[in-house]
């Protein structure tokens, strides 16, 4: 293969870059946002508020059943971690679409055997996202802690086909009662494989972008020229994969034309393992050496299969990994007053390695991207999201996240022995 050593910058979207590995050394950081779980999340009413803080919304996401949930169960190191289970809230986010409605505010109060749409619209109409109401389809009362419910019969009340009579398949998890009181907000699901409409594709899921939680105060905290680093420990217990995005990072969120976004991507591929994860970025038009077409995107790839990685690398279910990635902004061009355009010579690295083998397998960058146009950063997320074609059950546990500036923040010592992957079947809620 011919290696295209071409400069590699950022023009709407669009990536061009050079692949090298160098090591990088590991001395002091200045902290920017820290979690180790130990004493749960931190109070998202803080003031002033810190920079690089968890939005109020992620504590709307995090309680026991939901998508993320505090754990003393599982760590990398003390006695507590951060569980995402891609199934919480009873599998809402493995539903294919639908339409959110609200329970009629003239009902009675405390209804557990029924529910009535506050439009009097035909529920069983399909047209245009309609809910598509029938035996067996799925209902969630997302107001009483998205109790699970299936639909019997569909009946006449205010209006033709505006009443569903149903039985409950799972409390709430918030232990809220298993009723419809007035102005509830009730979500009936389509069929996945039928008439999902959650996109064009019929099997799609939900893609849960409750999961994201942007950081707030995160503007004007990286200078040009300013590296930021992104650390954390993952462990993978997927009983079935899912495309999973690791974080979102942003600049020039308010200049479409010059808007960059790359995000983190571990995925599995049908039902196997390992994870692999890959880095994806918008629309490169020049490709060298490990970086390959994915669409409308790009992923890193080591070899000539999707499924490559590193000899070591490839994520087993049941162990920790480190993750840290270094965000090196790009200096200003000194000849543009407007202080927006930014000069060639950004760079992006990557490391990877199990817990326990930082300072041999992570020591190295698997990926290193330079001479890129990458502005300083203006959103960051905690998460992302996820995209997924079948149902998606087991969890993803979260530990020792740090963000840093100007140096590597490298290994933090686990308090465990490494867990070797579990024995099937996997816990699946």
């Amino acid at each position: 293969m011919t290696i295209n050593t071409s400069p590699i910058f950022w023009t709407r979207f669009s990536l061009l870059g050079i692949i090298i590995a160098v090591s990088a050394t590991n001395t002091y950081s200045a902290p920017l946002f820290k979690l180790d779980f130990e004493s749960g999340l931190p109070d998202p009413i803080d003031t002033p508020l810190p920079v690089w803080a968890l939005p109020a919304r992620m504590a709307t996401a995090t309680s026991p059943g939901n998508l993320y949930e505090l754990t003393n169960t599982i760590a990398h190191s003390g006695t507590s971690s951060l569980k995402l289970n891609p199934n919480g809230r009873n599998g809402r986010c493995n539903t294919c679409g639908g339409k959110l409605l609200l329970h009629n505010s003239n009902a009675a109060p405390g209804g557990d055997k029924y529910f009535v749409t506050d439009t009097q619209e035909d529920l069983t109409l399909s047209a245009n996202k309609g809910p598509a109401a029938k035996k067996g389809r799925l209902l969630y009362n997302e107001t009483k802690g998205f109790s699970k419910w299936e639909i019997i019969s569909v009946e006449d009340e205010n209006a033709t086909n505006d009443k569903l009579i149903v039985k409950l398949l799972n409390p709430g998890i918030n232990k809220d009662p298993a009723i419809f009181n007035a102005n509830d907000n009730i979500y009936i699901a389509r069929q996945c494989g039928v008439d999902g409409n959650f996109t064009s594709n019929v099997n799609q899921r939900d893609d849960c972008n409750i999961l994201i939680n942007s950081l707030e105060n995160v503007v004007g905290t990286q200078a040009p020229g300013q590296s930021i680093y992104r650390r954390f420990y993952m462990r993978m217990d997927m009983a079935k994969p899912a495309n999973m995005k690791l974080r979102y990072w942003s600049s020039n969120i308010n200049d479409y034309a010059n808007l960059t976004q790359m995000y983190f991507d571990a995925t599995g591929f049908g039902d196997k393992y390992p994870v692999v994860p890959l880095v994806i970025t918008f629309n490169v038009e020049t490709i060298t050496t490990n970086i390959k077409p994915d669409g409308k995107t790009t992923v890193y790839q080591p070899g000539p299969n999707p499924s490559d990685m590193p000899e070591g690398l490839n994520f087993e279910r049941g162990k920790w990994y480190y993750i840290e990635e270094e965000f090196l902004a790009a200096t200003l061009d000194q000849a543009d007053t407007s202080g927006k355009t930014y000069n060639n010579d950004g760079e992006y690295r990557l490391w990877i390695s199990e817990s326990g083998k930082e300072d041999t397998d992570g020591a190295t960058p698997i990926v290193e991207i330079i001479k890129m146009k990458l502005p300083v950063v203006e959103r960051a997320s905690f998460w992302g999201n996820f995209q997924h074609v079948s149902h998606t059950i087991g969890q993803i546990y979260i530990d020792d996240f740090e963000i840093a500036s100007d140096n590597k923040i490298g290994a933090k010592i686990s308090d465990h022995a490494n867990v070797y992957p579990p024995i099937p079947p996997l816990t699946t809620n």
